[in-house]
């Protein structure tokens, strides 16, 4: 189905341990190993997860005779996870670096040297938020209502001139990286969804989770309207977080799973289109979330 993901988005667990960085030789299984001579020295540093070291230069080794079988293999053939790419958000606080601060020429410098090929960066994947986030100067979603108001057929949906902004600079990116992959993520659906009734806290009223679908498709058409086709959509920023002052709500894997299985992957399958959903947008040490 179109919104199952099309990518192996594995979770990648990330072990904190103590590095030793040593010089080795690998080789690829078709050439005789060449092991290093007995003797050589071999520089060693060391860096801990608790940083009481970092980089730290430890006492040479000496290589020692190893039995000739002994060797290091790197298998070439075996793929893991797809890394689908690396970046950052374009946020508020991005475009008002960008059209507040930046000339034209340092502004085109700088998106050069962020998404251009070498020298460059080459960053190849953005995320721009759906409403405010935590680098907003103002709360908004794309569908505020008056305390007690209410908008189910979602008439008075609208992009701020901020996100619009946010998407022109997206498009920017996009004219020097023609490859970026772009993925969209709401802090929190307007409040009058949401329990709180509040874009700060709470967490979605059971009976809204169509309303937020429908909202999340009309996000990502108007981002197509504005020239930004996306390719991922997650549904909630850290959802297993409730920030204090600043918009944001908990959704819970269950009811995650329930608005993807029953309401918005439907939807986006009725409407054909290629966005991709990501289900975790968090930090990796929680994998029961994902898995539940």
């Amino acid at each position: 189905m179109k919104w199952a993901s099309k990518r192996s988005h594995g979770l990648v667990r990330a072990l904190a341990c103590a590095c030793l960085l040593v010089q080795v030789v690998a080789c690829s299984g078709s050439d005789e190993p060449r092991p290093p001579a007995t003797g050589a020295p071999v520089d060693v540093w060391l860096t801990n997860p608790d940083q009481s070291a970092l980089l730290a230069r430890q006492a040479s080794l000496t290589t020692e005779p190893v039995n000739g079988d002994a060797q290091v293999v790197i298998d070439t053939s075996q793929r893991f996870q797809e890394i689908v790419g690396f970046g950052a958000s374009i946020t508020d606080a991005t475009t008002i670096l960008f059209g507040d601060s930046l000339t034209g020429e340092s502004r085109t410098a700088l998106l050069g040297e962020l998404f251009g090929p070498p020298p460059g960066l080459g960053l190849s994947m953005v995320r721009v938020p759906i409403g405010a986030s935590d680098f907003s100067v103002e709360h908004y979603s794309f569908g505020d209502q008056p305390v007690g108001g209410r908008d189910d057929s979602l008439a008075e949906f609208s992009l701020p001139q901020v996100t619009k902004q946010a998407l022109a600079l997206t498009r920017d990116a996009m004219a020097i990286n023609p490859q970026l992959t772009v993925m969209a993520t709401p802090w929190s659906p307007p409040g009058w969804m949401k329990t709180s009734n509040s874009l700060i806290g709470g967490t979605l009223n059971s009976g809204n989770y169509d309303v937020f679908a429908a909202y999340l498709l009309r996000s990502i058409q108007a981002f197509a309207e504005e020239g930004v086709e996306l390719d991922l959509l997650s549904i909630q920023n850290e959802p297993a977080y409730e920030p204090a002052d600043y918009p944001g709500m908990r959704l819970s894997a269950t009811q995650r799973a329930t608005i993807i299985g029953q309401y918005l992957g439907p939807l986006l399958e009725q409407f054909a289109t290629d966005v991709d959903i990501l289900e975790w947008d968090h930090n990796w040490d929680m994998p029961e979330e994902p898995l539940a």
